[in-house]
């Protein structure tokens, strides 16, 4: 107990310690990807409902996942103008002016869902890019770890509350309004739409970075520019190979659970939703863990017995081992990209947080891509299957857990600090 009351005590000196910009990051991040989660479970269920076919969703998916991507530029030169807060607070505002679009075109054309979605799925590029670099800027390094493990925490839990109002809003409309499916779900974009006027009021309070940092102990206030380079790629495969390992598994899981185990949809869902708990309670662990050994040494550590309990899972027989090690799953692994920001953010210069962000973005969108599409083939194989397909997805985990290890530390940037004004 008395170690429980220790870590409750580090979180709460954290959330202090964040400051009002720190705070402003993690409570918007709840709000954020609630929205994200909420849209993505809705979209195909309008469209359906509106008359789209699965192709036209299929394009409005895939056109969602990339404009964040084309995004990314101009967010990076604007951010290079101290433009931090006002593009957290413009984001949101772009993704609800797409929910505007789709409430107030509900019978539109197809090209109008199109424009809603290249606002909705763009407005997303904001939050990706700069969230970790302005929570850096307001954390200590003593709380860098406990920060991102908070972030984490309020992921996680925004992720569950907008699935669950995705699905039980639409529900409760057409139950209290005797209304049908379509305009249930059309009730639901205002919901969504206030979740992105929320992020706005949440982000105008936002930190600002200063961009006046040097590393520390290198006689000069600008980090050599291959030194850099060499940092974000390096850096970039850690979680480069781990998206690998995530994409190639995370998007099959309602699949492994009930065709692979024999689980009715209903169970496999609330396996899927118990596993956000133990999700948070790893994250909020690990950075215990970090303490004691470093970050490096942690998400090998953690990355490689997630691994193992991936392949576990066709080593065992039993059902209910097999869930066992699904929640140990989620709880080794979901964590570790909280620690991993920590890490990264750390050691990078402030001026260059952004790009590593970015690029973090750009790798998890073409890694993720790749990886879902080998996973989907390698299942359908005659001679494949979940077995085959999980191995490859928990090799992935298991290269960025021994790269991790091996690369991190010898990466030469350290913690930065400011420059002398």
């Amino acid at each position: 107990m008395s170690a429980i009351k220790r870590i409750a005590a580090g979180y709460r000196a954290t959330w202090h310690a964040s400051g009002t910009g720190g705070r402003a990051v993690l409570v918007g991040s709840g709000a954020f990807v609630a929205r994200v989660v909420g849209f993505s479970f809705l979209l195909p269920l309008y469209a359906k409902a509106s008359g789209f076919s699965t192709e036209q969703y299929g394009l409005l998916a895939a056109v969602q996942n990339i404009t964040p991507i084309l995004a990314l530029i101009p967010v990076l030169l604007l951010a290079r103008r101290g433009w931090d807060r006002r593009l957290m607070m413009l984001g949101p505002t772009i993704g609800m002016l797409g929910m505007l679009t789709l409430i107030a075109g509900r019978d539109a054309p197809y090209a109008v869902w199109m424009l809603a979605v290249i606002l909705c799925g763009g407005s997303s590029a904001t939050y990706w890019t700069l969230s970790d670099p302005l929570l850096a800027e307001a954390t200590a390094p003593e709380y860098r770890a406990q920060a991102y493990a908070l972030k984490w925490l309020f992921f996680t839990l925004g992720s569950s509350i907008g699935a669950l109002a995705a699905g039980a809003v639409p529900e409760g409309v057409m139950r209290a309004f005797g209304v049908g499916e379509r305009d249930a779900y059309w009730a639901m974009l205002f919901v969504l739409a206030g979740l992105d006027a929320a992020q706005v009021l949440i982000f105008r309070r936002a930190p600002i970075r200063s961009l006046g940092h040097r590393m520390a102990g290198a006689g000069s206030h600008h980090v050599p520019v291959g030194l850099l380079i060499g940092s974000l790629v390096l850096f970039g495969l850690a979680e480069a190979l781990f998206g690998f390992g995530y994409n190639s598994i995370r998007p099959f899981m309602s699949l492994f659970l009930t065709e692979g185990q024999g689980l009715s949809a209903g169970s496999a869902g609330v396996v899927i939703a118990s596993t956000a708990i133990f999700a948070a309670v790893g994250a909020l662990i690990m950075p215990v863990l970090a303490g004691r050994i470093g970050n490096a040494r942690a998400l090998g550590l953690l990355r490689f017995a997630g691994a193992l309990s991936v392949a576990a899972w066709f080593a065992v027989g039993e059902l209910g081992a097999v869930i066992a090690l699904t929640l140990l799953y989620y709880g080794l692994l979901d964590g570790t990209s909280a620690l991993y920001a920590a890490e990264v953010m750390g050691r990078l210069p402030a001026a260059a947080r952004d790009l590593m962000a970015g690029l973090n973005n750009v790798l998890w969108s073409v890694v993720g891509a790749t990886a879902a599409a080998l996973s989907g083939y390698l299942q359908d194989l005659p001679s494949g299957g979940f077995g085959l397909a999980f191995t490859v997805g928990a090799a992935g985990y298991l290269l960025s857990a021994i790269w991790c290890v091996i690369m991190l530390p010898r990466i030469a940037l350290r913690e930065v600090t400011p420059a002398p004004s």
